[in-house]
């Protein structure tokens, strides 16, 4: 093959490779793109069904927040229903009170409560209705210590006081608040006084007082928050003197008392300062008749009844300003007596009674009146006793006993008139005994004790009558008796001796003698000078 020949084959297999690289360079193009326009079709798809998601999520996202409002608005409506149900409930506590339905109007309080707590759970930052519920509270509380339950109520205020403390703390400079706040504190310190608590009484008085105080300083001349803390001052002296702290007792009473009398002053015609003013004097009468000192007491009681008898005669027609006028009386019969003035003190139980008969005459279904005049009846039969007046004395008691059977008969489940028959019993028997009638005294003695098993002084006193009588074995089963109650006293184990004496236990007799002496020295003594034990 010639040159020409070979150069020419060999551009022709070049271009042959050429043109098949050409046309795998299209297929190649071609493939990429087909896979191009697949690929753009699948990506437009995905973007339009990622359209598609977005439009429905956006919708149901519409949808959540349209449901949510209406739940919102459903949700709100109920607890609006709910609320108005609550407060058409402790409305309608408010009218069952009215009319005297005690027990239903305490259970319209409760379910009032129940739907006020359920809300707070769902709203528990709403003040209104942390108020709503302490209002609640504290009404179901009043209602409890009314029906004589102190441990319900203390715990209903207790709850109504952990609101209001939590309201004025999110808002101290709410006036309102901080006195509602003090008014709990009040109402807690009174169910803890209820029962005997006087020192946790004493600390809840003392925050209230703290509170008041703040008030008075706040708005010096705002006469209701200058009275709040009059009110407070009583109530701090009244756990103190409970505690035997009688000059603390003493020094908030006389804080009560310049208060008291700071705002008589200020009006005279307000006849709810004047009385203030009457009850303060008396509260500082009666730390100072406990600390013994009888003549500042006697002069405190009588600037009480000084306002009173002003009062009284102001509207004579007004009961409750009668029964003060008697109650300042009564006082001051009792400084009398303790500084042995007799006479005197018969006339101011007199001039007391007189008021309280009156009253019970006035309204002889008045429970109230006639319980007074039973306790009127006693302090003149002691006076009468006291004069060794023993006929007058006894006829006064057995007055108070047939009022006091009266009412303990019409409601045999009233502790206080049944504790008011058995203590007139007692009188009946003192009166009995010192006329010598020792028969009658051992009956009225033995009603006595079957109203009051417990009352160990009526026990050693029958015991004595016994003794007396050489009744040996009664005498000893009463001192026995006595001394389960009170196991440390000296007066029945010494009574107890004697009889073990007579009985020939001188073993016996020795030992309770010398128990006795131990805790009273002088007990031999007081035996024999109490005349109605020697046999």
């Amino acid at each position: 093959m010639s040159i020409d020949a070979e150069n020419e084959a060999e551009a022709a297999g070049r271009e042959k490779r050429r043109r098949m690289q050409i046309a795998s360079l299209a297929a190649v193009l071609i493939l990429l793109a087909v896979v191009t326009a697949v690929a753009i079709g699948q990506w437009r798809q995905a973007e339009r069904k990622i359209q598609e998601a977005d439009s429905q999520k956006a919708e149901a996202e519409t949808q959540r927040d349209r449901a949510q409002d209406s739940l919102a608005i459903a949700t709100k409506t109920n607890q609006d229903l709910l609320r108005d149900q609550a407060d058409a409930l402790m409305a309608t506590t408010d009218t069952l009170l009215k009319i005297g339905e005690t027990q239903n109007a305490l259970a319209a309080a409760n379910q009032a409560l129940k739907i006020y707590r359920d809300l707070l759970t769902q709203q528990p930052d709403d003040a209104g209705l942390q108020r709503a519920t302490a209002s609640a509270c504290e009404k179901i509380g009043d209602l409890q210590a009314a029906q004589g339950h102190p441990p319900d109520a203390l715990q209903s205020y207790q709850a109504s006081l952990a609101l209001r403390d939590k309201l004025a703390k999110a808002d101290p400079g709410n006036s309102g608040g901080q006195r509602d706040l003090l008014v709990a504190y009040n109402k807690v310190g009174d169910m803890q006084m209820a029962q005997g608590q006087q020192a946790d009484a004493l600390q809840s008085y003392q925050s209230s007082l703290a509170v008041a105080d703040s008030l008075a300083k706040s708005d010096p001349g705002n006469a209701g928050w200058q009275r709040d803390l009059s009110v407070s001052n009583e109530r701090v002296g009244d756990a103190q003197m409970a505690q035997g702290q009688l000059p603390d007792a003493l020094q908030s009473y006389q804080a009560d008392l310049a208060i008291a009398e700071s705002l008589a002053k200020s009006d005279p015609g307000n006849a709810g300062w004047q009385r203030d003013l009457s009850v303060a004097y008396n509260k500082v009468g009666d730390a100072q008749t406990a600390q013994g000192r009888l003549p500042d007491a006697l002069q405190s009681y009588q600037a009480s009844l000084a306002l009173r008898e002003r009062l009284a005669k102001s509207d004579p027609g007004n009961a409750g300003r009668q029964r003060d006028l008697s109650v300042s009386n009564e006082k001051i019969g009792d400084a009398k007596m303790a500084q042995g003035r007799l006479p005197e003190a018969l006339q101011s139980y007199q001039a007391g009674f007189a008021i309280a008969k009156n009253l019970a005459k006035t309204d002889p279904g008045n429970t109230g009146w006639q319980s007074d005049l039973t306790v009127w009846y006693v302090k003149i039969g002691n006076a009468q006793m006291a004069q060794n007046r023993l006929p007058d004395a006894l006829q006064s008691y057995q007055s108070g006993l047939a009022i006091a059977d009266h009412l303990a008969k019409t409601d045999p489940g009233n502790a206080v008139w049944q504790h008011y028959l058995s203590v007139t019993y007692d009188k009946v028997g003192d009166a009995h005994l010192k006329m010598h009638d020792y028969d009658h005294a051992i009956q009225d003695y033995g009603q006595a004790i079957r109203l009051d098993p417990d009352d160990s002084d009526t026990l050693v006193t029958r015991g004595c009558i016994y003794l007396k009588l050489k009744k040996l074995d009664l005498a000893l089963a009463d001192y026995d008796a006595a001394l389960k109650v009170k196991p440390n006293a000296a007066s029945p184990l010494y009574g107890r001796s004697v009889v073990k004496q007579l009985k020939g236990d001188k073993e016996g007799a020795a030992a309770d003698a010398a128990a006795a002496k131990q805790i009273e020295p002088d007990i031999a003594q007081k035996f024999q000078e109490y005349g109605r034990c020697s046999p």
